[in-house]
């Protein structure tokens, strides 16, 4: 009787750029580009054409994301330290409305820092996303501008816009989104 497949031990020291195995009851672990990934195979990705409007204050659920934003208005001070999971942005700089949605092809933002414009897909390989992971990157657009690209699995942002990143000067106090994962996301 053969005995078990190789386990998450086992993929870890397959050699290539992605590997998976099948857990049990369905459950999968994939590794890929240093990230280790367990959930289930056959998730699908948000619909083509995906955005959604964001609440600037109080709970916006961006389900095909698994995320949550909670937002918390205008903020007075720099968050502390460790405060990954909080998202600034000057609201003065927005034009129009602020949405959430996947990549789409095409994106372009100016990251603070940068100097200059890239691609979007040229961050996402940069910053070494998954290539199974970056239909879930959550992309905040203000009237059709990717304004902020966050990672998939939480954390601070990859890239604010440098148009839209605080200065922390008291007339203009950034608005703040603190943004959670979602229980039924593919993080799990």
């Amino acid at each position: 009787m053969p005995g078990p497949g190789p386990g998450i031990l086992g993929i870890l020291a397959q050699e290539g750029p992605s590997r998976e195995v099948c857990l049990s009851a369905g459950l999968w672990a994939r590794c890929e580009a240093g990230h280790l990934t367990l959930g289930k195979k056959d998730l699908q990705p948000p619909p083509s054409g995906f955005e959604q409007s964001i609440a600037l204050e109080g709970e916006t659920a961006i389900d095909p994301l698994g995320i949550r934003l909670v937002g918390l208005g205008q903020i007075k001070e720099r968050p502390p330290e460790g405060s990954e999971n909080i998202l600034c942005l000057v609201p003065g700089s927005l034009h129009g409305d602020l949405s959430v949605g996947p990549p789409r092809s095409g994106d372009r933002i100016r990251p603070y820092g940068l100097g200059g414009e890239k691609k979007l897909q040229d961050l996402l390989v940069d910053r070494k996303i998954p290539r199974s992971w970056r239909p879930w990157v959550p992309v905040f657009r203000s009237h059709g501008k990717v304004v902020a690209v966050l990672p998939p699995w939480g954390g601070g942002p990859l890239a604010v816009d440098e148009g839209v990143n605080p200065t922390w000067e008291k007339d203009s106090w950034p608005l703040g989104f603190q943004v959670e994962l979602l229980g039924n996301s593919h993080k799990s």
